[in-house]
């Protein structure tokens, strides 16, 4: 009697155990279905929503990594950075400077130096997030770098 109770009590951590692993299993599936899904099929309309030219259409469009295709729909399309705080872009901000050099020098991407950090905004964060493996600030399309990395993050690009 003592012999089938022990490999019972045996039996339910390795039942969790293996539960656990494919579990991982279908979360790492998972993650590769959203992975291969493009931008086009994930948002279509926003795509056709957002002010951008040819180039970044198709840029935007290239997108595979997860962390960047979530951050599509924090697109604004109310200017060409793509970016906007909860309140509006204000005259005379941060935001509002880069709005304006994105405007000047449309098919570049702009690392701001923000202190002791460079940032991007706007679409410029997703690039940065898909292609140098940078993270998103938060949920808002935000990325950036401290000032010794940068070289390492221009190097990735």
């Amino acid at each position: 009697r003592a012999c089938t109770r022990r490999p019972m009590r045996l039996a339910a951590p390795l039942a969790r155990r293996c539960s656990t692993v494919a579990a991982k299993k279908v979360d790492a599936a998972a993650n590769a279905a959203i992975g291969a899904m493009s931008m086009a099929d994930a948002h279509p309309t926003l795509s056709a929503e957002l002010q951008l030219n040819g180039y970044w259409r198709r840029r935007l469009a290239e997108l595979t990594r997860p962390a960047a295709v979530s951050l599509i729909p924090a697109l604004s399309p109310n200017n060409q950075l793509c970016f906007e705080n909860k309140d509006g872009v204000k005259d005379g901000s941060l935001v509002d400077f880069a709005v304006r050099e994105k405007a000047k020098h449309a098919e570049k991407l702009l690392l701001i130096r923000v202190g002791d950090f460079y940032e991007a905004f706007g679409l410029d964060a997703l690039m940065l997030v898909q292609h140098a493996g940078l993270n998103p600030m938060g949920r808002k399309c935000r990325a950036g770098c401290p000032v010794p990395n940068v070289q390492a993050l221009l190097d990735n690009l």
